[in-house]
C-alpha cells in the first residue's frame, strides 16, 4: 500500500497554467471546477469542447472536427 496524497488543487492549477504556455490543448480532468475544463479554438477563441463532470459535448465543432466559427482544424479525424 502506498501512502501518496492526492495532488493539491493549487498544484494542478499551477501546472495547468504552465502547460498552456507550451501546449495548445490543455484541460484539467477529475477536478470539479469551471476553470480549465473546456477546449477553445486557438485561432478565434470559440468554445469547441465543453466538459462538465463526465459529460462532454462539442458545441463549437463541425462533424469534420473544424471550428464552427473560423473553420480551423481542432480534431483530426483522419488519424
Amino acid at each position: 500500500k502506498l501512502n501518496v496524497r492526492p495532488t493539491s488543487e493549487k498544484t494542478l492549477y499551477t501546472l495547468f497554467e504552465l502547460a498552456q504556455k507550451y501546449l495548445t490543448y490543455v484541460y484539467l480532468g477529475n477536478l470539479s471546477s469551471d476553470v480549465g475544463q473546456n477546449t477553445y479554438c486557438p485561432m478565434c477563441g470559440n468554445l469547441a469542447i465543453r466538459r462538465k463532470a463526465y459529460v462532454v459535448d462539442f458545441p463549437g465543432l463541425t462533424m469534420d472536427g473544424l471550428c464552427k466559427n473560423c473553420e480551423s482544424l481542432i480534431i483530426n479525424r483522419n488519424t
